[in-house]
């Protein structure tokens, strides 16, 4: 189709040049002047074509790059979520092993503290009895 035009104005203007070489000098001039014009924008729609496809898939290549990202993250989050229970366990295990030992612990310092308490009543009672007969005399 563009082969066709060409030849057609090829003639038109070898045709005017022949009735005024002035006027098929401008021709040429002006016909050389479209073909670097539309040679130009072909040039330039090619090159515009070629960048958005780069980009395209640059982008393509990040969208894959972020959505392994997310998987390994959310993985993370999940093996975080995972320690974070594991850990409120052990530490509610660990307060409760802490409250029932000093429980323990609170109830054998009470019961020798009873019998202390005991024991020297019972001195207390064997020292007034010691004591006590010495100062009838």
């Amino acid at each position: 189709m563009w082969e066709a035009r060409r030849e057609k104005s090829d003639e038109i203007i070898r045709q005017v040049t022949m009735n005024c070489a002035e006027r098929g000098m401008m021709l040429i001039n002006i016909r050389d002047e479209i073909n670097m014009t539309i040679n130009a924008y072909q040039e330039l729609y090619e090159s515009s074509i070629a960048f958005g496809i780069r980009k395209a898939l640059l982008s393509e290549h990040k969208k894959l790059e972020f959505e392994r990202k997310i998987e390994k993250l959310k993985a993370q989050n999940e093996e975080l979520v995972t320690e974070l229970a594991q850990t409120i366990e052990a530490t509610a295990k660990i307060e409760r092993d802490a409250t029932e030992a000093r429980t323990i612990e609170i109830q054998r310092q009470t019961e020798e503290l009873n019998t202390l308490k005991k024991a020297n009543q019972l001195i207390k009672v064997q020292l007034e009895s010691i004591i006590a007969p010495k100062r009838h005399n």
